[in-house]
């Protein structure tokens, strides 16, 4: 029996695909011999693709951490660590038109940094027979000290109502018994007020209660200002980061033997086929 006849085309045609089978043999071959290797390769690339990914996944929260930071160090405040803290010389002054003067100082804030100024009226007996004095508060947030000081000195031709406005508390002091002393004795007032020197100051560690109050707090303010950002560019970014991942993998496919092997079983199979 004759072998069929192939025209000059149908050789041709023949020709390229026996080339593209022995290159495809060759390139499975290759594949097969160093697919350790290659998927290596493919899971390097993969994990830096996939690190830009997450980088511009996480971009929002990097840049609110780094702005919040920066702008909390500038005021001294770093969350984490327990910064330095700057204490001044808290002073407490107290006063009377008796003369009596008291200075109270510290290097810290008192419980309530509130001037004010205390009248005691004269004391009076009730039909009981119980004495008793009203005693008047008011605030003096607005003067300074020589005016506090003037003030006292004028206690007998000044009206505190008229300067203070009207007393903030008014208290009424009963006593059973008192002494002539007392009896006889006139109105006074008594000065309360605060200073602060900015130039005597100690250095101490943060608490670390307060340093960890302070590292949620930025956190908090992190996790809103990220959450912002994240939110616009959702809204006018197309960037979808499981897409993306999925993308990632499709793109750059890991090779496996048994395929591969398969593979090259129906080349050479094709190839043989050809040969004939």
């Amino acid at each position: 029996m004759e072998k069929d006849t192939l025209t000059k085309e149908q050789e041709e045609k023949k020709k390229q695909f026996i080339k593209q089978f022995e290159d495809d043999i060759e390139h499975l071959q290759y594949l097969i011999d160093h697919v350790d290797q290659i998927n290596h390769k493919i899971l390097l690339l993969r994990r830096l693709k996939m690190s830009l990914v997450v980088a511009q996944l996480v971009a929002p929260y990097v840049v609110a951490a780094g702005i919040t930071f920066g702008a909390f160090a500038i005021f001294g405040r770093t969350p984490f660590i327990a910064d330095d803290k700057k204490r001044e010389l808290h002073i407490q002054n107290e006063i009377d038109s008796l003369g009596n003067t008291r200075v109270i100082e510290q290097y810290d804030s008192f419980d309530e940094e509130k001037g004010n100024i205390t009248y005691y009226e004269k004391w009076e007996r009730g039909e009981d027979g119980e004495y008793f004095r009203n005693i008047k508060k008011y605030s003096i947030k607005n003067l300074d000290e020589a005016q506090i000081n003037d003030l006292i000195s004028h206690i007998d031709s000044i009206k505190l109502e008229d300067i203070l406005g009207e007393a903030t508390s008014i208290q009424v002091e009963k006593r059973n018994h008192l002494e002539e002393e007392d009896i006889n004795h006139n109105p006074y007032i008594q000065a309360v007020f605060y200073s602060k020197d900015t130039n005597d100051y100690i250095t101490v560690k943060e608490d670390v209660g307060e340093n960890i109050a302070f590292t949620i707090l930025w956190l908090i303010i992190i996790f809103i200002a990220a959450k912002s950002t994240d939110a616009v560019r959702q809204k006018y970014s197309s960037f979808d980061y499981q897409k993306s991942i999925y993308l990632i993998k499709e793109h750059n496919p890991l090779f496996y033997e048994e395929i591969l092997q398969k593979k090259l079983k129906i080349r050479k199979d094709n190839y043989n086929r050809l040969m004939r």
